[in-house]
């Protein structure tokens, strides 16, 4: 098993089963419901990137008072950084998986 940075856990094929992992009637191989489990991970990644993203806004709008020189340009940075990373992970890394288990369940026939 191996821990992706997205959150989903990838199984690796030497005999592991997923738990959520069911069979395809008439065929003797399993269908991980990958679908399900993107859905299970779209609060917590959405809650942590908000609650982060808001903490940073005030740092963003002091850039006029002590200190503000220093610390709104490394907010913005972080703020830019955490926006993307929550694309990429509720949007870019799903479809990307949808496609190669597509390409891969393709291979397989």
């Amino acid at each position: 098993m191996v821990i992706s940075p997205s959150g989903l856990k990838l199984w690796d094929t030497c005999g592991n089963k997923h738990p959520l992992s069911y069979p395809v009637p008439g065929s003797d191989k399993t269908h991980l419901p990958e679908c399900s489990l993107i859905k299970q991970r779209v609060i917590p990644i959405t809650m942590t990137s908000l609650t982060t993203i808001l903490g940073l806004l005030p740092l963003i709008w002091a850039k006029d008072k002590p200190g503000g020189e220093l610390l709104a340009p490394l907010a913005v940075v972080q703020f830019g950084g955490l926006v993307t990373a929550t694309i990429l992970n509720l949007l870019v890394i799903p479809a990307t998986c949808k496609i190669f288990a597509r390409f891969i369940a393709g291979a397989d026939k």
